[in-house]
């Protein structure tokens, strides 16, 4: 953090990455180190050019690291903001905030796109042990289970028969996880809450 002196705590940057869903994208962050978070706060650009932020979620609960944009758009940009709980006494100027990284995502699945994706839901949702992956088509898929920090934890090659695949995931912590299935024609995803 360039606004760090003598006085200040130690402060760790917060790391933004972004997953796309079908008509989505996922947004997943550190937690902030160095100050009590007050808040994160979620901006969007959409403009090529940059710099025109747009608050799309300025009181998200500071032990969450997950939020997902239901209405991307193309060439956009996400950041998130820290509002401190308490003050900090900087020795080269006031600051009131910490920023992530400024993230894009390499593409956008559109309404239109995902028509050609392999759809699928799960259930039960949240789940402690045994989900169920029900596919729209059937075939080859790969399907993964992605943590808050972007770490593979699960992957399983699978030829769904009767467009139902059990997946056991009572070894994961307990967390907010993407589950992702793709093959050749694309990838879809949804957000799992094991608990």
């Amino acid at each position: 953090m360039s606004n760090e002196g003598q006085k200040s705590a130690y402060h760790r940057t917060m790391f933004l990455s972004t997953t796309n869903g079908t008509g989505t994208v996922n947004l997943n962050w550190d937690l902030f180190v160095g100050q009590n978070v007050n808040f994160y706060q979620i901006y969007r650009d959409t403009t090529i050019a940059g710099n025109q932020w747009e608050l799309l979620d300025g009181a998200i609960n500071p032990n969450v690291t997950l939020w997902v944009d239901n209405t991307p758009h193309p060439n956009l940009r996400y950041k998130v903001e820290v509002d401190w709980l308490t003050s900090c006494d900087p020795t080269r100027g006031a600051i009131n905030t910490t920023r992530s990284n400024i993230k894009s995502p390499t593409s956008i699945i559109g309404i239109d796109e995902s028509i050609k994706i392999n759809s699928f839901s799960l259930a039960p949702n949240p789940s402690s042990d045994i989900i169920t992956l029900s596919v729209s088509e059937k075939g080859n898929n790969t399907i993964s289970i992605i943590d808050a920090l972007g770490k593979v934890v699960y992957t399983e090659k699978v030829h769904f028969i009767n467009n139902n695949h059990n997946v056991d995931i009572s070894n994961l912590s307990n967390g907010v996880y993407s589950v992702l299935i793709y093959n050749e024609g694309g990838k879809s995803s949804q957000l799992l809450i094991k608990h």
